[in-house]
């Protein structure tokens, strides 16, 4: 198909200080058959105004309250009509050949089904956030790549990676139909966090492969120079990883790093206990409360995957011993 339509379904809560910029890098594209979908997550500070009175050529969806990552992607998936979908945070400054790179890339390759693209730091443009995901044996997920100077984007090979960063992420509407579960692209079970790590494995079971486009940049005002964890952020980061291992760890690699995998849960739990930090011990206790739930969900992948453990557990990479076992 020659210039084939491209949804993008970009997230958008409380976003004043990034949105305006990122959509209008959006529609600044030289590739031109696309159409933008802006899920407003119940923004309070007037940018879903901003949306309406300045890009009246997005479709914009208001949410009365904030939905979450999964859903809201979800709802913008549902109403997209293109070949290809996108989902872009509101925080990405694109390069104005972006999503040009993307559709060529994707066209000549339709058996990869994703792409991740070269995100680079928004202060800091000549080192990059991130290439797509890396994932250690304890489901730790890393951006691949991370604070790595860039590259010549001309010389650089397109590559395989395990999966894209939500924050930027290609899909054909194949692979979407395909891996789809209850409905849901995004398990809206998670919320926020370890969503992209999830669709990527699911991905990975039914075959689909995830290629890095370096040609194909974006800026990112990445929010990760804090070590304060809210409690926010560890009851989902806690909780969403044992739904992601539940779901889709092979069963033998499973059985194999385990004690690897509950001595960093036992050790983190103990360590947030004495701290009485109540979200610890919540996120537990979701865990306990969805494991059925979980586990019907791992039955419906394991029965429809079309490739053996090895080439998921490939990916799967041992992590540093240096790394905290404070860590999600």
């Amino acid at each position: 198909m020659e210039n084939p339509l491209v949804s993008v379904v970009a997230l958008n809560w409380n976003g004043k200080d990034h949105i305006e910029e990122c959509l209008d890098t959006l529609f600044k594209q030289t590739y031109k058959n696309y159409e933008v979908i802006v899920v407003d997550n119940g923004s309070e500070d007037g940018s879903n105004l901003t949306i309406k009175n300045k890009f009246p050529k997005a479709k914009l969806i208001e949410n009365k309250k904030n939905l979450g990552f999964c859903k809201a992607n979800n709802q913008g998936i549902r109403i997209s009509k293109g070949k290809y979908i996108i989902t872009l945070n509101n925080d990405t400054k694109l390069d104005k050949d972006w999503l040009k790179e993307l559709v060529k890339v994707a066209e000549e390759n339709p058996e990869a089904g994703m792409l991740s693209c070269k995100m680079l730091f928004y202060d800091k443009p000549s080192y990059i956030n991130s290439k797509g995901l890396k994932l250690y044996h304890d489901a730790k997920a890393v951006d691949d790549g991370f604070n790595e100077p860039e590259l010549d984007s001309e010389n650089e090979k397109v590559m395989e990676v395990f999966g894209p960063c939500g924050g930027a992420a290609f899909f054909s509407r194949e692979l979407i139909n395909d891996i789809s579960l209850d409905g849901q692209f995004y398990d809206e079970d998670f919320f926020i966090y370890s969503d992209d790590l999830d669709v990527s494995f699911r991905a990975r079971w039914r075959g689909w492969k995830c290629l890095y486009v370096p040609k194909a940049k974006l800026l990112h005002k990445f929010q990760g120079t804090t070590r304060k964890i809210s409690n926010f952020g560890l009851y989902y980061g806690i909780k969403n990883k044992m739904f992601f291992i539940i779901k889709n760890y092979p069963l033998t690699f499973l059985i194999k790093h385990s004690p690897v995998i509950l001595s960093r849960q036992l050790v983190s739990f103990l360590y947030y206990l004495i701290k009485l930090n109540p979200a610890a011990f919540k996120s537990r206790m979701m865990i306990l409360y969805k494991m059925p739930l979980m586990l019907r969900k791992r039955w419906k992948i394991q029965r429809s995957r079309k490739v053996p453990s090895i080439e998921l557990k490939k990916w799967l990479i041992p992590r540093p011993i240096k790394d905290s076992l404070f860590s999600n």
